[in-house]
């Protein structure tokens, strides 16, 4: 596909990493990210651009034992 992937364990190396065009993008999880971004200088924040659609779609499965689900049988 042409695209170089890489892989890091911290944040904030990924958004300096970005701020310095070392990369073009990421993909990072918004609840965890959204803070650090906020913290940034004005002019780094208006930097970053994020996407509006989801990189990955997962879905989640719950399960609920036999004495909830017949207790709550209609929330279940």
């Amino acid at each position: 596909m042409g695209h170089n992937l890489s892989e890091l364990n911290n944040d904030v190396q990924l958004m300096k990493l970005l701020l310095t065009k070392r990369v073009h993008a990421f993909v990072a999880l918004e609840n965890m990210l959204d803070p650090k971004i906020g913290k940034l200088y004005f002019n780094d924040r208006s930097q970053i651009e994020k996407t509006a659609f989801p990189m990955v779609r997962k879905d989640y499965y719950i399960g609920f034992s036999k004495k909830f689900y017949q207790k709550n049988e209609t929330t279940a």
